[in-house]
């Protein structure tokens, strides 16, 4: 190689140096120099000339394969002394792109050539301007529900800066920056959704990070630190299938909720869904007021993939105090008329003689209901049937007066307990039978009054 005509400036990429005294190429016209807030470049011309075509060839393709390789080390000297150090090892200059370029020009030989290189590389947000060391832009997006919930999006990009990459920039600067939005619009909220993707070299990351505003409570505490991620509703669902009056039926209260753990804090989820559990009650009895409430159902979906869980309550309950909650009553008559059928061999199978016989009108009223608490049969029996007005109006298949008499009286009570663990409630189902039969006084008195005596 030919020597170069030597020169104080020197550039220096990867292992290539053009310029100053010590290189075999040799720094042609000015160097140029842009620099911006995101973005800088080099650019510079130099003279590749050799005696031999061998070698005129094989410094032109050194040349050109040192400066299409990108991400090497930048570093421009003046005697010696470095006034650019733009290096992607320290994150001074981020993934330089060099680019070499022959324009055809005066210089040019069969052994000579002039190659013009530009430099571009994007720089570090460590300005100083930046709200955070390394982030290079922002955007907040607040979206409200039609309740006014809100959902707050913070995104933006994060630079490498000397010392660190981007991806370790973002994670130690992130926290601090999201708290000052967050803080300056107001509110609580959970992280619920984040990405980051970085570059090849980790260069440069986009990220993206949600939060969603808490309007109830994580349990005990309005903002539980282990949770990410926290929803809640209960159903309150009142039927009155029918009754006889009066009866106040139990209310269904259904709970939903799901529950996404950080798994950075813990991935227990049986002891978090206990921590969690007496409280999902209380909600659930705040919903209903005061009266009696038994927990009869619960399912807890554990997903340890995802580090959440989904529980699913059912409780039984009634707002104010009750003396029934369920009763129906049915009234029955039957009247037997007074004839008997007796068989009659004639050789036609459905041959009777016919007999007039004592009429029988017998009522029967059946009450089932459900009560609080425990009851004895025998209190059940004394209780007897409360009719409604109008029930019993009228009596079919008989005409003139008469009187009814009881006949026959049954109770039948069983004791059960609704709920599990230490949220139940005591009730007792109760069935009442009573038998009136109808009758009219015989005529001419009782004949058994008097019995004669026969010696």
């Amino acid at each position: 190689m030919a020597p170069a005509t030597p020169r104080e400036l020197k550039v220096t990429y990867g292992g290539l140096a053009v310029g100053g005294s010590d290189t075999d190429y040799e720094i042609d016209g000015y160097t140029v120099v842009r620099t911006g807030d995101r973005e800088g470049s080099v650019e510079f011309s130099f003279v590749v000339a050799e005696a031999t075509e061998s070698d005129f060839i094989d410094a032109c393709q050194t040349v050109e394969a040192a400066f299409r390789k990108p991400y090497q080390d930048l570093l421009v000297e003046l005697n010696g002394s470095a006034i650019l150090t733009l290096a992607q090892s320290g994150n001074t200059a981020l993934d330089p792109r060099p680019e070499i370029l022959k324009r055809g020009q005066d210089g040019d030989t069969a052994r000579s050539r002039i190659y013009t290189v530009r430099i571009a590389y994007g720089l570090p947000a460590n300005t100083g301007a930046e709200p955070e060391a390394g982030l290079r832009e922002s955007a907040v997006s607040v979206r409200y529900t039609p309740a006014r919930k809100r959902t707050v999006t913070i995104s933006g990009t994060f630079t490498a800066v000397p010392g660190s990459d981007a991806r370790a920039q973002y994670e130690s600067r992130i926290d601090a920056f999201a708290a000052a939005v967050l803080t300056a619009i107001g509110g609580t909220y959970d992280l619920v959704e984040e990405t980051a993707e970085h570059d090849t070299n980790d260069r440069l990351l986009t990220f993206s990070r949600t939060y969603e505003e808490i309007v109830q409570s994580q349990g005990p505490v309005t903002d539980d630190a282990d949770i990410n991620r926290f929803t809640l509703s209960v159903r309150f669902v009142r039927e009155g299938p029918g009754d006889t009056p009066k009866a106040g039926r139990l209310a269904t209260l259904e709970l939903v909720s799901e529950v996404w753990v950080d798994k950075t804090r813990t991935t227990n989820l049986p002891a978090k869904f206990d921590g969690l559990r007496d409280w999902y009650v209380t909600e659930m009895q705040s919903t209903l007021g005061s009266g009696d409430f038994a927990l009869v159902h619960q399912d807890v979906d554990y997903d340890s993939f995802e580090n959440r869980f989904t529980v699913r309550m059912t409780a039984k309950g009634v707002a104010t105090k009750e003396t029934v909650f369920e009763n129906q009553i049915t009234v029955e008559d039957a009247l037997s008329p007074g004839v008997q059928l007796v068989p009659a061999w004639t050789g036609n199978p459905f041959s009777r003689y016919r007999y007039e016989a004592h009429s029988t009108l017998r009522r029967t009223f059946s009450q089932r209901k459900t009560v609080p608490g425990r009851i004895s049969t025998k209190a059940a029996a004394e209780a007897g049937v409360a009719l409604p007005n109008g029930v019993v109006a009228g009596v079919f298949g008989v005409a003139g007066g008469g009187q009814w008499e009881e006949v026959e009286r049954r109770a039948r009570v069983t004791p059960r307990t609704l709920g599990i663990d230490d949220h139940t409630m005591e009730v007792s189902d109760v069935e009442v039978t009573i038998v009136m039969e109808f009758w009219r006084e015989a005529a001419g008195g009782d004949p058994h009054a008097s019995v004669p005596t026969y010696r």
